[in-house]
């Protein structure tokens, strides 16, 4: 913009000189001066654009300069829109394939979570409530353990220990639960529900199993000390019960550590629950 305030600067300026060069005379007759020594007494200026010295009077000369000047901005900034327009269609496409990458993405793991729940099982309905609720959900349990569905045991079993508490089965629920757990390694949670079957029913008949539960998650989670008054407990209250024979072989040090299975180690748990006319199974 400086630039082109200086070419029309020097453009009037050449024109207000040829102007009054032609009506200059010279000496006291008067008469005009000849041409040549016009232009001999012109001044010249410097073209702004750096092209080449002219002639101020020739304003043809200047008016030639300045649009060459103006010709090669216009042609830069073209030159300069062109990059501009060619860098912002690589950013665009290089957006758009990210995009791409992005739905594809998003397709796929549409397609992984539907696949997933197609191909979960069908969760169990449980009964409401009553006796037969929980006889029906005791069946349940049973059949999770024995099809080795721990985690899906704990469902049923777990329902038992909270809205049956006066139903007969409800201490062998709680002991369900325990041995559950322990068979998942989830040592800390078993703990928790063995002493509160201890809390909750100390004079149950299989009480015991809940003491050797105690004392084997204790010992599973490296708590030796606290495992050893467990295992006292079953020799000293229940020394005649298989609980206490493996007891004894645990504290003997004959074997560092309890057996992985509960379930398996005392196959018959649930001796004195009640019999169940309920089929089992889910």
């Amino acid at each position: 913009m400086s630039k082109l305030k200086t070419l029309v600067a020097f453009a009037s300026l050449s024109a207000f000189v040829g102007c009054t060069t032609s009506l200059d005379v010279a000496g006291k007759g008067g008469a005009p001066r000849s041409a040549s020594k016009r232009r001999a007494n012109a001044p010249s200026y410097e073209d702004p654009t750096g092209v080449k010295t002219v002639d101020a009077p020739d304003g043809a000369k200047v008016e030639s300069a300045s649009a060459e000047a103006l010709q090669r901005q216009v042609a830069i900034l073209q030159g300069e829109l062109e990059d501009a327009k060619v860098q912002g269609k690589l950013i665009e496409e290089q957006m758009q394939a990210r995009v791409r990458a992005l739905e594809l993405e998003k397709t796929q793991l549409i397609a992984e979570l539907e696949k997933a729940r197609t191909q979960a099982p069908a969760p169990a309905l449980l009964p409401e409530t009553g006796p037969k609720g929980a006889e029906a959900l005791w069946e349940l349990g049973l059949a999770d353990v024995k099809a080795g569905r721990f985690e899906a045991a704990l469902g049923p079993f777990g329902e038992i220990t909270k809205s049956y508490g006066k139903d007969p089965r409800h201490p062998f629920a709680i002991l369900g639960v325990g041995f559950a757990h322990y068979r998942l390694k989830q040592f800390k949670d078993a703990a928790v529900v063995f002493n509160q079957f201890i809390d909750k029913h100390p004079k149950h008949p299989s009480a015991s199993l809940a003491w050797f539960g105690g004392g084997a998650s204790l010992s599973q989670l490296g708590q030796a000390d606290d495992a050893k008054l467990f295992f006292d407990e079953v020799v000293k209250r229940y020394p005649k019960s298989a609980e206490a024979r493996e007891a004894k072989v645990l504290l003997a040090a004959k074997r560092k550590k309890p057996a992985a299975d509960l379930f398996a180690l005392f196959p018959a748990w649930t001796k004195g629950a009640p019999k169940s006319a309920v089929p089992a199974g889910r």
